[in-house]
């Protein structure tokens, strides 16, 4: 499991805020598998040509924010009244997004196998 914090200062609506903190978790996790796919994918260009993998390496970006938005989930919301965390502002949001890596593994696979049978994601 790979976990991430989002955070939204305070708006007018508590549920905008909410909003914004689950996005920005999302986000995170994003950034954070992104590093790791590219790492993976590494290892690919070996096996493709150059044109290839760079095909590849371009649309890994939107692939991991698509694995991110399908496997993620947001665990848990804390609303911050009293500024309790240092350096934070009254009625800042934190989310806690938790996505399972064994999903994101195989999504992977499948994505990459997909590349080599013809080129085309799926």
């Amino acid at each position: 499991m790979m976990y991430a914090v989002g955070i939204s200062g305070p708006t007018y609506f508590v549920e905008d805020a909410k909003i914004y903190a689950a996005e920005n978790a999302r986000r995170e996790l994003a950034k954070a598998l992104s590093t790791q796919v590219q790492a993976l994918s590494l290892s690919l260009r070996r096996e493709h040509t150059f044109k290839e993998a760079e095909v590849s390496m371009l649309t890994v970006s939107s692939w991991v924010t698509d694995v991110v938005v399908l496997n993620s989930q947001i665990v848990e919301l804390w609303l911050d009244l009293k500024a309790e965390v240092p350096n934070s502002q009254p009625s800042s949001v934190y989310a806690l997004a938790v996505i399972d890596l064994s999903a994101v593994q195989k999504a992977f696979r499948n994505f990459f196998e997909s590349r080599k049978d013809g080129g085309k994601d799926r």
